[in-house]
């Protein structure tokens, strides 16, 4: 058998319902650049335009934050080029000078190595015409010897009221006086740098 249904009568106006549902509260407002094309509230139009100024405010606070910290890094940058430049040429200079002082020692070098050769060789020809002039003296001595030792005087004697008798020779002596021979020997220290061999008194 069927169930007999049971008769409803609904009212005809809202008003004699009553409704227990509310609505869920809208979600606060995010930060974000643009707002709702179609806002649902003045108060929401104030929200979104705070947020959006706060959203601007922070970027520009970011951006010079962003271009103080470029700048020092460019001013840093700059200043180590430049003392990688002013690096770079005193290196060029300390090797310029370093090369000069090689060369000017080099030089010094030579010219010492020079002195030394001038000075042996002027050695040489004092000592070749110290032997010179030695040579010569013993030459001239030798000559002097041999002159005295050949030469004769004639000595004629007479008295008066005698006849004259036969001239008598007479020998000079070989031997010399030490005087000459000091006199001969003194050209000895004559001084051999000189070409006029002038000697001391």
């Amino acid at each position: 058998m069927d169930r007999p249904r049971r008769k409803t009568n609904l009212s005809s106006h809202l008003d004699d319902y009553e409704v227990s549902y509310r609505p869920a509260e809208d979600p606060p407002p995010k930060a974000s650049s643009h707002c709702p094309s179609q806002p649902r509230s003045s108060s929401r139009k104030t929200s979104c335009s705070g947020a959006s100024s706060h959203s601007r405010t922070s970027r520009r606070s970011v951006t010079s934050v962003q271009t103080a910290i470029l700048e020092e890094k460019i001013k840093q940058l700059k200043a180590v080029q430049q003392q990688v430049a002013e690096d770079s040429l005193a290196n060029v200079e300390y090797q310029r000078l370093q090369a000069q002082a090689k060369e000017a020692q080099h030089i010094q070098e030579e010219a010492l190595r020079a002195k030394e050769a001038l000075s042996k060789q002027l050695e040489r020809q004092r000592k070749l015409q110290q032997a010179e002039t030695e040579l010569e003296v013993a030459k001239l001595v030798s000559s002097m010897l041999i002159k005295d030792s050949g030469s004769t005087t004639p000595v004629a004697t007479s008295s008066p009221g005698s006849h004259l008798s036969p001239p008598q020779l007479v020998h000079a002596s070989p031997a010399m006086s030490p005087s000459h021979l000091a006199t001969l020997y003194s050209v000895t220290s004559c001084d051999v740098n000189n070409t006029d061999l002038s000697c001391r008194a």
